[in-house]
This record gives structure tokens, C-alpha cells and sequence, in this order.
């Protein structure tokens, strides 16, 4: 039996979460120390969900 992924691409797909258009221009994940880049369109920005829990199911987030 295989077991589904929780976390990563495959669950998230192209889900982004909006951040503040002032936001840094990316954020590091505390736990992993991966650096996840804003997305900028318009006057939007977001950062992309699989990224950000590519690894565990909750982050913890600073700018980088």
C-alpha cells in the first residue's frame, strides 16, 4: 500500500498564498532554511503553497 504525500507539489499543485505587496522579496523557512521567493503580479504577491510546506505541514517564516 502506498501511502499519499502530505506535503510538497503534488498536494498543493499551484496554490499561492497572498503576502503584502511591501512583503520582502523572499522569505526563509525557519525550519529548513529554504528561501521561497515572492511571486510579484501587478499590485498582488504571493508565495507558492508546495514550497512552503514542501516539508512539514505548518512553516514558520522570515525575510531573507
Amino acid at each position: 500500500t502506498c501511502a499519499l504525500p502530505i506535503f510538497g507539489e503534488r498536494v498543493w499543485g499551484d496554490t499561492s498564498i497572498a503576502v503584502p505587496a511591501s512583503s520582502p522579496k523572499a522569505f526563509q523557512h525557519v525550519l529548513t532554511g529554504q528561501c521561497i521567493h515572492v511571486r510579484q503580479q501587478g499590485d498582488a504577491a504571493s508565495i507558492p503553497a508546495a514550497g512552503v510546506f514542501e516539508h512539514f505541514p505548518i512553516a514558520f517564516l522570515e525575510g531573507c
